[in-house]
């Protein structure tokens, strides 16, 4: 009767582990955030562009370090791989900062508006960051009377990689020992990460 009992519980606390794993991976979801839409903000003056091929229904165009920002909230944590669309222009800037802010702190990157290869089409930003239930994506225009940068369209797409684990100085680990008796154990317990 015992050995039946320390199954039944082992079985019960894997399948309620599984239901949990497969709870928080199943609601993440790819975001896009077109500009003008909830989760944007701004500050300085932005302008509807004329720039070719938006995404949406238009595209806005500002200079000397305005900025926008697209963010999104209550969304599940993980792993997304951040897309920005903008669309061309003959004055767009070739030197455009953009800072990545996710659960590690911010990546500042450097874009070039101006490529063609990189005009009308999702272009990716950096690597893969990991975002807890927030993250956001803060677009600086860059500075001159003679060009634009166009705050346009950020896709937030759910990675299948793994999310990093956070930055800890403990975990929790659990094991699983089948003894010669047919005693199923299950262990507990919490460590320290080296």
């Amino acid at each position: 009767m015992v050995i039946k009992r320390n199954y039944t519980i082992c079985f019960l606390l894997l399948i309620s582990l599984l239901f949990l794993f497969l709870q928080v991976s199943e609601g993440i979801a790819d975001i896009i955030i077109d500009n003008g839409n909830p989760g944007t903000s701004y500050t300085g003056t932005w302008d509807v562009s004329g720039g070719s091929l938006p995404y949406g229904t238009n595209s806005l165009w500002a200079r000397n370090g305005a900025t926008y920002t697209w963010q999104f909230n209550s969304q599940p944590a993980g792993t997304y791989e951040v897309y920005m669309w903008w669309s061309g222009y003959q004055t767009r800037a070739s030197s455009v900062d953009v800072n990545i802010y996710h659960r590690d702190g911010i990546e500042t990157i450097n874009i070039n508006h101006a490529d063609p290869q990189t005009l009308n089409k999702w272009n990716k930003l950096g690597q893969s960051y990991y975002f807890d239930s927030s993250g956001s994506v803060m677009l600086t225009a860059a500075y001159g009377s003679t060009i634009s940068t166009c705050a346009d369209a950020v896709w937030f797409k759910s990675s299948s990689t793994p999310p990093p684990p956070p930055p800890a100085t403990s975990t929790a680990r659990v094991a699983i020992d089948h003894t010669y008796r047919g005693d199923l154990v299950v262990v507990v317990g919490v460590g320290n990460v080296n």
